[in-house]
């Protein structure tokens, strides 16, 4: 599971993203793939300064399909067409992730999914957060990628923040979001890393101190989701003038 927090500021006009690093095949036992995977890709062009993230809970690649790889392939398509919004680009991006995937389970590029057994026949598969500025306007849609263990097709429940109030999103540890979101006392053992998430949070602040903290040893007590977080942490600003990298994957390819 991916530590993820991504804040937006209208008052100051900038997104925050920041993300954990660890890849994993499996939690348990864990087998680790890298501890320095990417999971923030931004893209520039022209009118357009924009950027998704992603956090998988099923495989985000095999021997021969790559998720990360095909999302950026369609971000750096999406991104030079003529669309009146970053909306309606982040929605073809949901639609063409669906199309890709069912495309590669159909070719046996990917293995089918499974469901957790202690769940429905429908299990969630990756978030993506695809965000950023669209002529100058801020946008920000968060599509939760579903698969249906039975027929085996996708679908996708969107969710669009409010832009008008400061926003902050999460996945990762569920009951360390609530600590944050001052809704559950904080953990004890988690004392020293005590953060409220308001109005008045610092974008940048708020996402690195959240994935901090679910990265930390100690919070695979807190909370059993934490085994698979950690490795290096990465984050960046994002505004009108484009991203930033605050603190860069290792290995980035520039």
């Amino acid at each position: 599971m991916t530590a993820l927090a991504l804040a937006y500021s209208p008052v100051l006009g900038k997104f925050a993203i920041a993300a954990d690093g660890l890849s994993s095949a499996a939690t348990v036992p864990m087998l680790i793939d890298t501890d320095h995977q990417q999971k923030i890709f931004p893209f520039q062009h022209n009118h357009a300064s924009i950027a998704f993230a992603i956090a998988g809970l099923g495989r985000t690649r095999t021997n021969s399909f790559n998720t990360v790889l095909e999302a950026a392939k369609q971000t750096d398509a999406l991104i030079k067409r003529p669309f009146h919004n970053g909306y309606e680009l982040a929605y073809k991006f949901r639609f063409n992730m669906t199309k890709v995937l069912e495309k590669a389970l159909k070719e046996g590029r990917v293995a089918a999914f499974t469901a957790p057994s202690d769940s429905t026949n429908k299990t969630l598969l990756f978030i993506f957060y695809v965000f950023g500025y669209f002529k100058q306007k801020p946008f920000w849609v968060t599509a939760d990628i579903i698969y249906d263990v039975a027929d085996q097709t996708f679908s996708v429940i969107s969710g669009e923040p409010d832009l008008k109030e400061f926003q902050f999103a999460s996945t990762g540890s569920y009951p360390i979001q609530q600590m944050f979101y001052g809704q559950i006392p904080f953990d004890a053992r988690l004392a020293d890393r005590k953060y409220l998430v308001s109005e008045n949070s610092a974008p940048l602040e708020a996402v690195y101190k959240f994935v901090e903290t679910c990265a930390l040893p100690i919070a695979r007590e807190v909370d059993p989701w934490c085994r698979g977080i950690g490795g290096q942490i990465h984050a960046g600003e994002l505004t009108r003038d484009g991203f930033i990298w605050i603190e860069e994957p290792k290995n980035l390819k520039k």
